[in-house]
């Protein structure tokens, strides 16, 4: 994994979904992506519309296999995949069944995180902005 994915990045933006009667999710969030070992450890810690709080933990390595996500009621799985340095592909599951395709795209300049996500349905995009040290 590339050291420039490392580090915590702040929820700057939520743009736009296809599907215009998709509600918002979430008003503020947070995510830490660390190196541990030989792979990752994601931690997103997110804000819902009406204040209600999710954390969720990833520990896993990108070879685009499912790994358990930690901070859910159900058997939740993630796959992230590297295309190239500044590209990820993720796979999202539960109970087996696909119910996420996204991919991220770090800014050339190391900055931002951009993610497009579907569910089939609908598509949304965020924007994570890396904290400076």
């Amino acid at each position: 994994m590339i050291p420039a994915w490392v580090g915590v990045w702040t929820l700057t933006a939520v743009l736009a979904s296809n599907n215009a009667t998709a509600p918002r999710l979430y008003t503020r969030g947070t995510r830490h992506i660390q190196s541990s070992g030989s792979g990752l450890t994601i931690v997103d810690d997110l804000v819902r519309i009406r204040g209600g709080v999710v954390h969720l933990e990833w520990t896993g390595t990108v070879d685009g296999r499912d790994y358990p996500v930690q901070g859910v009621e159900v058997y939740l799985t993630s796959a992230y995949r590297q295309i190239d340095e500044h590209t990820l592909e993720l796979t999202q599951k539960v109970d087996g069944r696909v119910v996420v395709r996204a991919r991220l795209v770090l800014s050339d300049d190391g900055k931002s995180i951009t993610t497009t996500t579907t569910d089939g349905v609908t598509t949304a995009t965020t924007v994570y902005s890396k904290r400076s040290r």
